[in-house]
């Protein structure tokens, strides 16, 4: 019995070897069917060939006769996409006869870097020359703050691929959507750093990124938090007593170093400006504002500043009141209009009551809307509720886009009647400008901004006088003339990128041996259509080729009359396009083999590409036809 038992075990042991030997034979066989499948799919539709592929456990081995070094080193590379490179075998044989061993390496990817600030733009990295570096250079010299894009791209002769592309363009239309940010590009890979200017800025973005994200590209965005609010928004400078006194807020770093150089020019002592950063100012020209207000108060020689949002107010000047005047009508001159100055003569004579915040004792009810030149707007004051403040957030999201708006509130429940709707009109009539401030107190309502719209006053006054009744406001606005912002053209090399990848994948078919367009190329002439609306700044040229069937002087006349064709077609949509021409080049330039029917089907084909590039293809091909005439002519003679 007991031998029984131990021969069982002896069986059952060598049994089940034999069972995980088969099953971990069918596993690496497995593993080796899927690599070598992988590998062949992706050179099959690269048109690939030469490369002989083998498996050996984990091991892929490349072998075969490569062209060159770089077709030897794009395969590999391809290779080393599907397994990582350390199991990839390169046996290749090459051009000078050498089969080079060992295992393969892989070809760094391209990666870019754009940093974007108010202080301009900086591009690194490596990436492969082609139509999308040029057109991310170009779109990146076209930003406000492009003009000294530091360049420090290392170009290389990789191979674009399309994933690399796509992740360019998606880039692209990234840029205008974060003026502060952080762009690194991969293939198939994006990741965009920001700083979130509000909250509802933050998930705007993050919803509108996610909508023009490619399905074949990834996003990683990272939002850092929003500035704080500052309200009021307060700059004060006073040299007059034994110490100054120095306060300060900027929208950001530079602003606030312009500003503190021109504190110590008016006499600030150095080392001792501060300023706080954060958003709520009045207008994006707020550094510019405090400079020419200290500029006056310099001019002035004595006395002191203060500016809260966007009242500008001087108080112990000492000067004759004839120069007060002038100098109150220059600096009124040259601010915006949505900021008001304290007349001179009237400060010189009484400083003001000190202004105190939100809250404090002395200053009663009060609300501020503010709209600056980029449609951000700011809302802080006093409201009645929790749900008082959601209603005015919610209206006010739905005239500005919910990315646009930032509250400060302070709830109250002293507040006079009719509160809520007078807000509700301040937030009305600030869609009507272009930058403004309205201006609510228990007494007052100060309407102050600019606007393109035509009869602006006028269609204010009647809003205003309906909704608040005759004299209850205080309207200051400026007519300004209409903004003509042109639409930003597509760069030509990408208009031609994308005209070749609409013919690559689809051609446009005709009928055989005829110039008549075939019924399933109306998609393709429907996109190409749209196309070059889009980039109609640019001149195409339409040309036919043909394969080398029939005589040359039949080719030549039957591609001329294929591109007439398409020409035709595309005049027929009724779009505005640039200038089209037709060419036809007949079986002179062949892109594949005449010996077979597949290297036929591909030299029959239509080709758009720039004027300028098609007549310089022209001239060299026609250069070369001359030469080969000439030597043709010299070994006769």
């Amino acid at each position: 019995m007991r031998v029984f038992a131990l021969l069982f075990a002896l069986f059952g042991l060598i049994g089940g070897s034999a069972v995980a030997w088969v099953y971990a034979d069918r596993v690496i066989t497995r593993l080796e069917t899927r690599n070598v499948t992988r590998l062949a799919s992706a050179l099959r539709a690269s048109e690939i060939s030469w490369p002989s592929l083998r498996a050996d456990g984990q091991l892929l081995i490349v072998s075969g006769p490569a062209p060159d070094d770089a077709a030897a080193a794009l395969v590999l590379q391809m290779a080393a996409d599907v397994l990582p490179a350390a199991l990839v075998s390169d046996a290749t044989q090459r051009s000078e006869g050498q089969t080079a061993t060992g295992r393969a390496e892989r070809i760094q990817p391209p990666r870019l870097e754009i940093l974007r600030s108010d202080a301009g733009i900086s591009l690194m990295g490596r990436a492969p020359s082609g139509p999308a570096l040029s057109a991310l250079r170009a779109a990146l010299t076209a930003l406000p703050n492009g003009g000294g894009v530091a360049n420090l791209v290392d170009v290389t002769d990789d191979p674009v691929t399309p994933d690399w592309n796509a992740a360019v363009e998606f880039a692209l239309r990234a840029l205008s959507q974060t003026p502060e940010a952080t762009l690194t590009i991969m293939p198939g890979h994006v990741t965009i750093e920001t700083v979130a200017s509000t909250s509802g800025w933050q998930e705007g973005l993050a919803e509108l990124l996610e909508h023009m994200r490619p399905p074949d590209v990834a996003l990683e965005l990272n939002i850092l938090a929003p500035r704080p609010v500052i309200s009021p928004f307060r700059f004060a400078f006073d040299l007059t007593g034994e110490s100054p006194v120095f306060e300060c807020a900027a929208r950001n770093e530079d602003e606030a170093a312009g500003i503190i150089a021109a504190a110590e020019a008016a006499g600030l002592p150095a080392g001792l400006g501060e300023c706080a950063i954060g958003i709520g100012a009045p207008s994006e020209l707020w550094g510019m504002v405090v400079g020419r207000s200290l500029a006056t108060l310099s001019a002035l020689g004595s006395g002191k500043l203060e500016i809260i949002d966007t009242d500008i107010i001087f108080t112990d000047v000492s000067a004759p009141l004839a120069v007060l005047g002038s100098t109150e009508i220059s600096l009124r001159a040259e601010l915006p209009a949505i900021y008001s100055v304290r007349p001179l003569g009237q400060v010189a004579q009484a400083a003001p009551a000190p202004v105190a915040t939100p809250g404090q004792n002395g200053w009663g009810p009060r609300f501020l809307a503010i709209r600056d030149a980029d449609g951000y707007v700011v809302l802080r004051g006093m409201v009645r509720d929790t749900l008082t403040s959601k209603v005015i957030s919610s209206y006010a999201e739905s005239r500005f886009g919910y990315e646009h708006v930032q509250n400060d509130f302070v709830e109250t429940s002293d507040l006079p009647d009719g509160w809520q709707a007078r807000i509700f009109t301040a937030l009305d009539a600030l869609t009507l400008l272009d930058t403004g401030q309205a201006t609510i107190t228990a007494n007052a309502f100060v309407l102050r901004g600019t606007g393109a719209l035509p009869d602006l006053e006028a269609e204010l006054h009647t809003m205003l006088e309906i909704s608040l009744g005759a004299g209850n406001f205080n309207l200051q606005v400026v007519q300004t003339e209409p903004l003509v912002v042109d639409e930003p053209l597509m760069d030509a090399r990408l208009c031609a990128a994308r005209v070749a990848t609409i013919l690559a994948e689809n051609q446009i078919s005709f009928a055989p041996s005829s110039a008549v367009i075939e019924d399933s190329s109306a998609g393709v002439i429907t996109d190409l259509g749209l196309l070059l609306h889009e980039c109609r700044h640019v001149d195409f040229q339409i040309g036919g080729h043909t394969d080398s069937q029939g005589r040359e002087e039949m080719n030549a006349a039957l591609s001329q009359s294929r591109a007439n064709a398409v020409v035709d077609a595309l005049l027929s949509q009724n779009l505005l396009m640039g200038q089209l021409s037709a060419f036809g080049y007949g079986e002179s330039q062949p892109i594949a083999s005449n010996d077979t029917e597949e290297g036929r089907a591909a030299n029959r084909r239509i080709e758009i590409l720039p004027l300028d590039e098609a007549q310089a293809l022209q001239a060299a091909a026609t250069e070369e036809e001359d030469s080969t005439a000439e030597e043709v002519e010299d070994t006769n003679e």
